[in-house]
């Protein structure tokens, strides 16, 4: 979570983490225009595949006093925006209501989400720096 913070930081963005653990969300990037709620995923490689990735596309309701969960779609209410990163590139994914339970990335394919900083109204180039003085 903290590599993606700092590459909307360095891309000119203000970022904000709620409080506590009950959003739906991880980050609040605001872009200057509009506030942006994103959910940020961990890839992992598909067993077998060198290029192929999966990363969770829904969320995990946990039961509390029960054991088990139970896995839904994020509702367009909740996040704006799934995030994940594969060889050190950042997958990008607006409407994630629409997301199987897993998003699939083969790395040597095209993919709208590569690197999709405009979706997030971000440049695509690094805007600043911020030097400790």
């Amino acid at each position: 979570m903290l590599p993606f913070a700092a590459e909307c930081i360095r891309r000119g963005a203000i970022v904000s983490e709620p409080m506590g653990d009950d959003a739906r969300y991880d980050l609040v990037i605001d872009n200057g225009n509009k506030l942006c709620r994103v959910q940020v995923k961990t890839a992992c490689r598909v067993n077998g595949s060198e290029n192929r990735y999966s990363f969770g596309g829904r969320r995990r309701n946990n039961f509390y006093g029960r054991k088990g969960s139970r896995v839904t779609p994020y509702d367009a209410s909740e996040v704006d925006y799934i995030v994940t990163a594969v060889k050190g590139q950042w997958y990008i994914y607006h409407e994630p209501h629409r997301l199987n339970n897993n998003g699939y990335i083969n790395v040597a394919k095209q993919n709208p989400a590569r690197d999709n900083w405009q979706a997030l109204g971000l440049p695509e180039q690094i805007v600043s720096q911020r030097h400790e003085g």
